[in-house]
């Protein structure tokens, strides 16, 4: 959409973004302020164990991320996104 409407699309690819980043925003309210607060209220010890040894089972890269390990992430990300953005191959129209 962005690339293919360069540089008209960037207003409309803007206003996109900032109407997700408020969805995104909302139910992350929604959790803190009314989910959680069930939750502690209503589960036992063993439901959080429960929790926590499935949450334990996730692969996500950046969750145990150290500080020295973010140089590492940022150069992969540098090094894989299409230039101009990062050092990858410039972006190749499909349409």
């Amino acid at each position: 959409f962005l690339e293919d409407r360069w540089p008209a699309g960037v207003k409309e690819f803007r206003r996109l973004v900032d109407e997700y980043a408020q969805f995104h925003w909302a139910h992350m309210r929604k959790e803190e302020e009314q989910v959680l607060p069930l939750a502690e209220l209503h589960l036992t010890e063993a439901d959080w164990q429960a929790i926590g040894a499935a949450f334990a089972g996730n692969q996500d890269p950046i969750a145990d991320l150290r500080e020295k390990d973010f140089q590492v992430l940022f150069s992969r990300i540098a090094s894989l996104a299409p230039a101009p953005v990062g050092l990858g191959e410039p972006w190749k129209k499909t349409a």
